[in-house]
């Protein structure tokens, strides 16, 4: 491999990404997708569809 090749290829880190970094990074989008899902982004969450559904929960701790 001559010098241009290697540089073209080179990684700041000095390997290539793997399949575990990818499917490191997608574990944690999905993870933080959830958390927005089941606690957080206002009018769309689940916590916000129960409380509409059944209003005594809001006397639950759960959702102080």
């Amino acid at each position: 491999m001559d010098s241009s090749t290697r540089n073209k290829f080179s990684y700041s880190h000095g390997t290539p990404p793997t399949c575990i970094d990818e499917w490191t990074m997608a574990a944690s989008n999905f993870a933080m997708g959830t958390t927005l899902f089941l606690a957080g982004s206002g009018a769309y969450s689940v916590d916000n569809w129960l409380l509409s559904r059944k209003p005594a929960l809001a006397k639950n701790g759960l959702f102080r």
